[in-house]
């Protein structure tokens, strides 16, 4: 049968579905069912994968554990080499600490009492001078109440003047001095001169010493161990 061209314009026939509805409702469960068992297959797929891929992970893992494992006694034994190093690192915190400790209280005495020599009045003289120095465990004036000060030291002196006023210059002297301070005369008494028979006056007194007389002698900013000390520590050169 030849078609109708399409110049004639003969309307079209309706097309009308002749098959039952059930055949239809069989092609739709049909499809759906493809639809879920492609689903399941991919999930079972997916499944697999993951479950080889940890699979592979842990065994991976397990023979970096037992390379790891089968090094150990090597790497103990290389380990047991740096040994020194905790005792290194110990001395010398004990060194920093013994340095500290014993830089405390550090003055050097000889400068100290040379400088007070020098600023002494020409009329004036001594005739004893005794040093009470502090120690790491504990300054020098603290009499145990909130308002006494501790100090470095203390320099007591006593000696002869020939005029009363002197001993004031000698405290004004002394203040003036670079970590010293407190200089005070105790007592002033007046007297004769043995050889001269001349009037002198006879005193006594103190002047204390600050932290700012401390040397520094213990203080360094060295940052490197010498090679040769390092030698000797470790053990290399022998």
């Amino acid at each position: 049968m030849n078609p109708v061209p399409e110049t004639v314009k003969v309307p079209s026939a309706p097309q009308v579905n002749l098959l039952p509805p059930e055949i239809e409702q069989r092609r739709s469960q049909g499809r759906a069912k493809g639809l879920i068992l492609f689903a399941l297959i991919a999930f079972v797929i997916a499944l697999g994968g993951a479950w080889f891929y940890a699979y592979t992970a842990r065994v991976d893992s397990e023979k970096d554990l037992a390379d790891a494992e089968a090094r150990r006694p090597e790497l103990t034994a290389e380990l047991a080499a740096f040994d020194y190093v905790h005792g290194v690192a110990s001395d010398y915190e004990n060194s920093i600490m013994a340095r500290a400790w014993a830089g405390a209280t550090d003055v050097d005495w000889a400068s100290q009492v040379a400088m007070v020599m020098a600023t002494i009045p020409g009329d004036l003289s001594l005739s004893s001078v005794q040093i009470t120095p502090a120690s790491p465990y504990g300054g020098v004036g603290g009499d145990g109440t909130v308002f006494a000060q501790e100090d470095l030291g203390q320099l007591t002196f006593s000696g002869q003047a020939t005029e009363s006023d002197l001993a004031a210059d000698l405290i004004v002297a002394l203040d003036a001095l670079p970590g010293f301070h407190g200089a005070w005369v105790d007592s002033e008494a007046l007297g004769v001169d043995a050889e001269s028979d001349a009037p002198v006056y006879d005193y006594s007194g103190s002047v204390r010493i600050t932290y700012n007389a401390l040397s520094g002698r213990t203080q360094t900013e060295q940052t490197e161990v010498d090679p040769e000390v390092l030698a000797a520590i470790t053990g290399e050169g022998e």
